[in-house]
């Protein structure tokens, strides 16, 4: 028998212990393998050899960015994470120590959630637990577990939401978060998800005042000004063209509202301050070469 035959076997078997193990093929194992010890690193599983470039020290089985969670909660060290696993994470930061990269290998392709499973299991009970004293694998348990699909009732639902209303991260939280997500880019699927989802969404009233209102008083800070003031790329101002085009054209009720919100609005002459400093950007602007509209100029001059 080929793995994935012994697979489907396993696969079945939990399937009728857990009714709602997902079909749809977006799972996948994965292995995490110790940088510091390459080498052939060969299993047998159930009679089937299996070989890995590196000593794996953890078998997983999840889907999307799952295989490179790991690393980012183990160096973050959050304290009061479920199913934490100290002698993984420990495992982790003494590679990380090192200046090493952990590295993350997927075991075969997307499948559905109950072959994933399956190949968690096989792998597992082949390298062996180091708790149990099998193997080296810091797994703390044979695998197999995942996650039934919880139906969360409306009850169940706001009470969660409750409980997280409210809550705000630290700066300290708020930095590791950032430099996790830079250079963290959509993938073109997401994308057209996330505007799907967007797209003919209507805001309330009552969350429009709640955005303007937190947005008084505002500050921007002059990295971000300058970030502004520099012209588009070609490629922004095509996304930024198309996005135009998509949009639904304004109707002759909004057109009259901004019309009438204009007429009501009241420019207070600039002082001097602030004539000065409109002088220093016209001046910066020109001198590196960007030419504002003739609007833009006639009102810095004439003060409006």
């Amino acid at each position: 028998m080929s793995f994935q035959e012994i697979a489907s076997v396993v696969a079945g078997n939990l399937a009728k212990n857990n009714p709602y193990l997902d079909r749809e093929e977006k799972y996948y194992t994965y292995v995490l393998l110790d940088p510091r010890e390459p080498g052939e690193w060969k299993f047998s599983v159930r009679g089937i050899d299996v070989v890995f470039g590196n000593k794996p020290f953890y078998v997983g089985k999840g889907s999307g960015r799952r295989i490179h969670s790991h690393v980012s909660d183990a160096i973050r060290n959050r304290p009061n994470r479920s199913k934490v696993n100290p002698h993984k994470e420990s495992v982790i930061r003494k590679i990380h120590s090192e200046g090493l990269a952990i590295i993350e290998e997927k075991f075969g392709g997307l499948v559905n959630e109950g072959m994933a499973l399956a190949a968690e299991i096989l792998l597992i009970e082949a390298i062996g637990r180091n708790d149990l004293g099998s193997g080296f694998l810091t797994n703390k348990t044979d695998g197999g577990e995942g996650s039934p699909r919880a139906i969360f009732t409306p009850e169940m639902k706001r009470a969660k939401s409750e409980r997280v209303k409210g809550t705000k991260h630290s700066e300290e939280t708020k930095k590791k978060l950032r430099q996790i997500k830079t250079g963290t880019k959509h993938t073109p699927e997401a994308k057209a998800k996330v505007s799907a989802a967007l797209t003919g969404r209507t805001l309330s009233e009552a969350t429009r005042q709640k955005i303007s209102e937190s947005n008084l008083g505002r500050k921007v800070s002059d990295e971000s000004k300058e970030k502004m003031r520099k012209p588009k790329s070609d490629e922004a101002r095509a996304n930024m063209s198309k996005a135009a085009k998509k949009r639904a054209p304004i109707s002759e009720e909004t057109r009259k509202k901004l019309v009438d919100g204009l007429k009501k609005r009241v420019r207070k002459p600039w002082s001097d301050e602030a004539r000065a400093r409109m002088s220093a950007r016209l001046k910066k602007d020109f001198a590196e070469g960007r030419k504002p509209s003739n609007k833009y100029i006639k009102e810095a001059e004439n003060g409006i």
